[in-house]
């Protein structure tokens, strides 16, 4: 059958701070140098392939860091926004091996970490926004919203029905009787899809009808001597910072990545399919029926009607151009409250000032996208007042410690960047303007 019934748009990303989407990737220290505040890559596939024949130079690419290949053998150049950390000196026990070449570099290396992080590429080593990621955090925003629309009683029901599960998953544990254990860890991750999709089975979605395109990827340009780069990107550093008392420190675990930079707006389209939307309910109700009167047992078809009026309140969500646009400003303004409290309690308004927060008219929707943005920029855990929080974060043995309060809340720290103007962490990453085009 053709279906007609798609409301075609585009989101319009803009970032405000460096976001890093990663592919689970890390370039290791013999694939890249960084000098002069420059990270160069090695193109080290290239490099092996066109010297196979002469062993000793081929080695040289991974043993001998102080090497610098030939600009041909450079996949890419970008800036590098971090403080370096001292030099290595040559190590005492650098003994030449068999061939002449030592078991350690003896180059100085000034990043300051061995690791740097890939942001996701496509198949011809270009960077690009993956339309998953941004459905995955538009789906948390939304399912934000629709909790707070429903009965109050609802999220209450899903935290009770975790807590629960959590419960009997530790003692399961503790005396390691049972062959089967009542609940497991699945169904404590599934216990929230319960209630916002039909009989929990993926083919009712109703979020499948929102399908999001990946972004146009970000080309490699020629800057100079055959040498290329990534408009709109860097090495950029990342770090935890966590409140103490009204200060904030950086913490251990530095990480280096590639990040998209600010102040650059990128065009994803996307596609609602309304036809999906009209049929799903009604045939996940049906499968209920038949479910129900085939087992015998009428739970499965009263367990889903209980839910109902979620589900169909969901549909009513995405079926209308403002109803979605007000569901993000919901979740967008909420978690914009819950960061600028945490930062003022620090004295910490430099990053407001970077975010632009107080200028954020109501009309503009912020939220954030990709490694680091945090357990209150993934999850639901807005939909419940801090006191509330504070038990989520003790029952489920989130985070380290247990001395929360309302004025001190879970989480206490937050992943900071650098950027062009600040070369110590001093930013939440992430954060872009999210702007709808309908078609």
């Amino acid at each position: 059958m053709n279906n007609d019934k798609k409301i075609h748009g585009v989101f319009k990303i803009t970032p405000i701070t460096p976001i890093h989407i990663s592919d689970g990737e890390k370039y290791q220290i013999f694939e890249y140098y960084i000098e002069n505040k420059n990270f160069y890559l090695k193109d080290v596939f290239k490099f092996f392939q066109e010297n196979y024949q002469n062993l000793d130079t081929a080695l040289k690419i991974i043993e001998d860091l102080s090497f610098r290949p030939s600009p041909e053998y450079i996949r890419y150049k970008l800036p590098v926004f971090a403080n370096p950390r001292e030099k290595q000196k040559t190590p005492s026990d650098a003994q030449p091996k068999s061939g002449g070449y030592p078991k350690k570099s003896s180059a100085p290396v000034s990043q300051p970490t061995e690791e740097v992080f890939s942001f996701i590429k496509d198949p011809f080593g270009q960077p690009f926004i993956p339309g998953s990621s941004l459905k995955g955090c538009l789906r948390t925003a939304i399912t934000y919203h629709l909790l707070k629309l429903v009965d109050t009683n609802i999220p209450n029901n899903i935290l009770n029905k975790i807590f629960k599960i959590q419960r009997e998953i530790e003692i399961d544990k503790k005396q390691k009787e049972r062959k089967k254990p009542l609940y497991t860890e699945k169904n404590l991750k599934r216990t929230l899809l319960d209630y916002i999709i039909p009989l929990n089975d993926v083919k009712y979605d109703l979020f499948k009808a929102l399908v999001i395109r990946d972004s146009s990827p970000f080309p490699l340009t020629d800057i100079e001597s055959k040498i290329k780069t990534i408009e709109n990107f860097a090495i950029c550093q990342i770090q935890i910072g966590k409140k103490k008392s009204n200060s904030i420190d950086s913490q251990g675990g530095i990480i280096l990545g590639e990040c998209l930079l600010p102040n650059t707006t990128i065009e994803i389209p996307f596609y609602i399919d309304t036809f999906i939307l009209e049929k799903l309910i009604d045939t996940a109700e049906k499968e209920a029926e038949a479910e129900a009167k085939k087992k015998e047992k009428p739970a499965i078809l009263d367990k889903f009607r209980d839910n109902k009026k979620i589900f169909e309140k969901l549909r009513e969500i995405l079926s209308k151009q403002d109803n979605i646009k007000n569901a993000l400003l919901s979740f967008s303004s909420a978690l914009i409250e819950s960061q600028k409290d945490f930062f003022n309690r620090i004295g910490y308004d430099s990053n407001l000032k970077q975010l632009k927060f107080e200028q954020a008219k109501n009309n503009e929707i912020l939220l954030q996208l990709g490694f680091g943005t945090g357990y209150l920029s993934k999850t639901i855990a807005l939909v419940y007042p801090p006191e509330k929080r504070i038990e989520i974060q003790q029952k489920l043995h989130l985070g380290i410690g247990r001395n929360y309060t309302i004025d001190n809340p879970f989480p206490r720290s937050r992943k900071l960047i650098t950027t062009k103007e600040h070369i110590q962490p001093s930013v939440p990453l992430g954060w872009f303007k999210l702007e709808i085009e309908w078609q």
